[in-house]
């Protein structure tokens, strides 16, 4: 009898599915929903796939028939940019600069990539048809691809230029964004939206 009352109470606040299920386990009632998978909680920004036109690249079969070379997980931790005192620096902590008087090849712009969660990578040794934007993230998704000019570290211009991955205005501001979450100094930074030259970054 203490079990019948027992059942009619509680099926006043559970289904009957779910209270057989709690009192066969002997549990608390399962939660609605599973919780969210640690990836996704990783992943902060909004992220952009490489152009169609561009799958295959990376082995020779794109439309244009180039063969662009994909960073290795070894190359890509060369080549993430860190802060460091209101700059960015590369991993062993050195200023960013194009070193133009060394590399005469270099444009003097860094070629920038920012993952979903907010992972900068870079590189100012672009090169036409073997270089590009989706070298950096070997040909997965970003949050904004486009070009920085760097001084000693010192973040000078950033863009939103990349007819790789063709990001919007938003994502640009993605990475303003995360550059100030991560302490760089940004104001002396000229911030270039791509098609918007009177767009301005949101105030912090």
């Amino acid at each position: 009898m203490r079990i019948d009352r027992l059942t009619r109470r509680l099926t006043r606040f559970f289904p009957l599915p779910l209270l057989a299920l709690t009192v066969a386990c002997g549990g608390a009632p399962a939660p609605a929903t599973p919780p969210a998978p640690a990836s996704a909680a990783a992943a902060q920004y909004k992220t952009y796939p490489l152009g169609a036109k561009y799958v295959g690249e990376h082995e020779g079969k794109a439309e244009f028939g180039h063969t662009v070379r994909y960073f290795t997980p070894e190359e890509q931790a060369a080549h993430t940019l860190h802060p460091c005192g209101g700059k960015l620096c590369d991993p062993q902590g050195k200023p960013l600069d194009p070193e133009v008087a060394t590399h005469p090849k270099r444009s003097g712009t860094l070629l920038y990539a920012m993952t979903g969660d907010g992972t900068l990578l870079g590189s100012f040794d672009a090169e036409l048809h073997v270089v590009h934007h989706s070298t950096l993230n070997a040909g997965g998704p970003v949050a904004c691809a486009g070009e920085m000019m760097l001084i000693e570290g010192e973040v000078m211009e950033i863009d939103n230029t990349s007819g790789h991955y063709t990001p919007p205005a938003e994502a640009l501001d993605s990475v303003v964004t995360q550059l100030r979450k991560l302490g760089v100094d940004l104001s002396r930074t000229k911030v270039n939206y791509f098609g918007m030259p009177d767009r301005k970054p949101a105030t912090p």
